[in-house]
């Protein structure tokens, strides 16, 4: 007899071909993605590819992982931090216990940061890696701290590795041989190193156990990562996968140099040179007023860039600033930015009563967009 399956709902009740779509999103796909992309990124990863599940996109594997940890929970988290992690850890009831971030350490926790905020609750520690807004990578000495903690605490490692593909200069350390297997849940994306944010196509690597667990989750979340998206990660992994993130690490790098070089000459501002990534984080000097009205009058100047307030910092200022666009908009954009900081003297500067920020000039013929969200 012939299998007829009235389990899911996949609308096939087109009785033409043409009617229907003309790829697997025809269908719900498998929770945890096919086995063509499990299998290509874990030759990609050099794992097996049961440590590996398909997500819908790298923000979904984050917010999947966290559903996953006991009650009550609270993990640790770095900050400055990614704009996101506030909001997935509220929506999934989980506490946040932030660490502070040094800029005289290169933006990493001073020494024994983290286990003063270890609480009888704390079930996991967020690893961001590449650091996003920073541009940091971890010490040796960190890497011993936290290695200590976890095993001590039996805490989990959410790794963030969305831009492990960009790094320049020290190689960053492999998060799975830093704290074990069992103890690490690396959460990788295609939007960045492949081009491919709206594809909304991400994917975590785990040991099998815990893999199988967040794939479940993932399932309550969206049943299944996009069929499409997947077909295109497909198509990216393929024979010449190597050679496209490179080609956009020496693009990253050249404009990284440029942008340097751009800011060491404005007095106004204070940066690191950023070891990995795609985003300078800058510090205004002296700024009278908050990131989130600098970052107002940068745009009415030509110039778009995220307010420090947005990661968690509200002072001193802070802006983040990409550099992942075109190398003449790259250019163009930090010129009319420093530009801009250069200008506002105590004399230039034109305030509201209430703090506000009043259009300055005229500003540049066209707008820069430096933010790249997320």
């Amino acid at each position: 007899m012939h299998h007829v399956d009235l389990g899911l709902g996949h609308l096939r009740i087109s009785s033409t071909e043409a009617a229907r779509p003309d790829t697997a999103a025809r269908e719900y796909g498998p929770a945890a993605g096919y086995p063509a992309l499990r299998e290509a990124v874990a030759r990609w990863e050099n794992v097996a590819a049961e440590e590996v599940a398909i997500t819908t996109g790298a923000s979904l594997a984050l917010v999947a992982t966290l559903t996953t940890l006991p009650r009550p929970c609270s993990i640790l988290c770095p900050r400055p931090y990614y704009p996101a992690y506030p909001a997935m850890a509220s929506a999934m009831g989980v506490e946040l216990v932030f660490y502070d971030l040094d800029p005289e350490r290169g933006w990493l926790p001073a020494p024994g940061a983290l286990s003063r905020c270890i609480r009888p609750d704390t079930r996991a520690l967020l690893w961001n890696f590449p650091g996003n807004p920073t541009g940091s990578l971890p010490s040796a000495a960190l890497i011993d701290e936290v290695r200590e903690i976890v095993s001590r605490q039996e805490l989990l490692v959410v790794s963030d590795e969305v831009y492990a593909d960009f790094v320049y200069a020290a190689a960053l350390p492999s998060s799975r041989d830093a704290f074990g297997t069992e103890r690490v849940v690396r959460v990788r994306s295609f939007s960045k190193a492949f081009e491919m944010p709206g594809e909304r196509l991400g994917y975590v690597v785990a040991d099998p156990a815990r893999t199988a667990i967040i794939s479940r989750a993932h399932w309550a979340l969206a049943m299944c990562p996009p069929a499409s998206s997947q077909a295109h990660g497909l198509r990216a992994l393929g024979a010449d996968a190597a050679s496209r993130p490179a080609v956009l690490k020496a693009k990253l790098a050249a404009n990284r140099d440029s942008v340097s070089r751009i800011l060491a000459e404005c007095s106004g501002v204070r940066f690191h040179v950023p070891e990995a990534g795609i985003f300078y984080w800058i510090e205004v000097v002296d700024s009278p007023i908050g990131s989130q009205h600098l970052a107002q009058a940068c745009a009415a100047a030509g110039v778009t860039v995220m307010p420090g307030t947005a990661f968690g910092v509200h002072r001193p200022t802070y802006i983040r600033a990409s550099f992942a666009v075109p190398e003449q908009e790259a250019l163009a954009g930090f010129e009319a930015l420093v530009r801009f900081i250069g200008s506002m003297s105590h004399a230039q500067r034109s305030f509201t009563t209430g703090g506000g920020v009043r259009r300055h000039g005229r500003g540049t013929e066209r707008s820069v967009d430096l933010r790249q969200r997320p």
